[in-house]
């Protein structure tokens, strides 16, 4: 059976402390629901604001999609010009050519395995991984480029690589932004506009 108090329980505070407590958390949850109400607001105000200025920025993020890829095909064309020096700063665009080191890639690892252990067993352990497959940075570090092929590898994608960013750009940043925003829809319509509105 459950027993019921006849008078409420009350704990021992003074009356002074608990009209205190009572008046301030009363104005705590009033400034916080202020707060609640101007992030809503403002965030409100940013929505309304991206919609009017989205279709414009797509727009001028295509025409800059389309400056990008001309840019690379006139630095492709103009390999010579980066010769000796890689990259330069024109306009406050930096253009040129970056090395990359590209990236070792096994036709067949078992096969590569087998011919490390023939080849090299002094340094079979280290260059192949306990699942019995190699290691493909160790062999890139170690083994010598022209012992590549008789493992059974080959280097994919080495060489140059054509440049075109603007350093520490925040139009940059803000497009980017924008592209992962709208799930990477930016630029895929064509668009015949300039940069203007």
């Amino acid at each position: 059976m459950i027993a019921t108090l006849e008078t409420p329980l009350t704990l021992p505070q003074t009356t002074g402390a608990r009209t205190d407590l009572d008046r301030l958390t009363r104005r705590q949850a009033a400034n916080e629901q202020a707060l609640a109400t101007a992030i809503a607001e403002l965030r409100a105000a940013v929505a309304q604001v991206q919609r009017k200025h989205l279709p414009r920025l797509k727009r001028l993020a295509a025409v800059c999609a389309a400056g990008d890829a001309d840019l690379r095909q006139a630095v492709e064309q103009a390999r010579p010009l980066f010769q000796y020096r890689k990259t330069m700063v024109l306009n406050g665009i930096k253009v040129g050519l970056r090395a990359t080191p590209g990236s070792l890639v096994l036709d067949d690892p078992d096969a590569t395995v087998r011919l490390i252990e023939a080849l090299f067993p002094e340094r079979a352990e280290m260059l192949i991984a306990t699942e019995r497959s190699p290691k493909i940075a160790v062999i890139k570090a170690t083994v010598a480029e022209a012992d590549w092929d008789k493992i059974g590898c080959r280097l994919e994608a080495a060489g140059e690589q054509v440049v075109v960013s603007r350093p520490g750009s925040e139009t940059e940043r803000t497009i980017a932004t924008l592209i992962r925003q709208d799930g990477g829809n930016v630029g895929n319509r064509q668009s015949g506009s300039s940069l203007g509105s």
